[in-house]
């Protein structure tokens, strides 16, 4: 009777641990699950302060531009000249 109770102590042991990994492992799976969805979330914004970060960007580079065109242009023109003579 003793070595049949061990084999039931030993399969119920086996299958107890065989639940407490079955466990733990769903719950990786739904921290998992959530981290992406966080991480989704996260890429969301980032891309969303890119968007934004480019169009300020450019805003700043059309500024720039115009109100800096006519130096510019004049400095291509005197590199012109160099040339030319």
């Amino acid at each position: 009777m003793g070595k049949v109770m061990e084999k039931i102590l030993e399969a119920m042991d086996k299958d107890i641990i065989g639940i407490v990994q079955t466990i733990i492992f769903a719950l990786q799976a739904g921290i998992f699950y959530f981290q992406l969805s966080a991480f989704k979330q996260q890429a969301g914004f980032m891309r969303d302060t890119v968007d934004q970060m480019e169009k300020a960007f450019k805003l700043a580079s059309d500024e720039f531009i115009s109100i800096h065109r006519p130096r510019i242009a004049v400095r291509h023109m005197r590199i012109d000249n160099d040339k030319i003579k």
